[in-house]
């Protein structure tokens, strides 16, 4: 899933955050952490590390279990999701695509654009909560635990001015609802447009009105809950 992890060899160093558990909660905190990290992913080891450059202490880390296999060696030591490319290179292309596809004159080229820029906009939504949410978790689970997450509530009722629908391209008469009001139906109702984009052969034309609702609305709630959970990060 493209999740940045610690190799257990003898270069090398990294920096972090160390977690210091209250006596008494020591189990149920390492019993959390066990709980959402996959042990055919993780396998825990021990390392040196210095805080705030104080003499070394012993500390427990979760190392990947076999790098080697599947994953590619960083050009970076540290990893900041905040900086991620997804996170910030992917959002500004999305945005200019969007910028160039404000007046809609018949190109069908645009509108491929578009689409892919909202495919591009799911793989972000897909990466984030990959990155904050359960590993044992499927990506749609992990996606519908944003219908709990303030900042995409409270910037979902901010966008959508009103209901509106549509229908799946494999079943036309099921409809699906966007309601500002219930998170669940709008994440139900944005991935439908997805799923369109993805099965659909024709109505590219139809699709446009939709398409460019949908993608406005949905950077702006992924950009906010990204922002949101990264602010909450340097608080704690």
């Amino acid at each position: 899933d493209g999740l940045p992890i610690l190799h257990d060899t003898k270069g090398g160093f990294t920096e972090g955050s160390l977690l210091k558990f209250s006596d008494g909660n020591e189990k149920k905190a390492y019993q959390s952490i066990i709980d959402i990290e996959p042990d055919h992913h993780y396998k825990w080891g021990t390392i040196n590390v210095t805080a705030n450059r104080e003499k070394e202490i012993s500390a427990n880390v979760l190392f990947g279990k076999r790098p080697e296999k599947g994953s590619t060696p960083t050009d970076y030591e540290n990893y900041d999701g905040k900086k991620d490319p997804l996170f910030t290179d992917a959002l500004d292309l999305i945005r200019e695509i969007i910028d160039k596809s404000r007046h809609f004159n018949l190109e069908i080229k645009k509108i491929f654009e578009l689409q892919m820029a909202y495919m591009l906009l799911w793989t972000v939504l897909e990466r984030y909560t990959t990155l904050r949410y359960d590993l044992n978790q499927t990506p749609m689970e992990r996606i519908y635990q944003l219908e709990d997450d303030p900042n995409f509530c409270k910037v979902l009722k901010e966008v959508v001015e009103k209901k509106r629908t549509v229908y799946r391209s494999d079943n036309p008469r099921t409809r699906v609802i966007l309601d500002p009001d219930k998170p669940k139906n709008a994440i139900n109702y944005y991935y439908q447009v997805r799923s369109n984009i993805v099965h659909r052969g024709k109505a590219i034309y139809n699709d446009y009105d939709i398409l460019y609702s949908s993608i406005n609305e949905l950077l702006k709630i992924t950009e906010a809950t990204i922002m949101g959970a990264f602010s909450l990060s340097e608080t704690e």
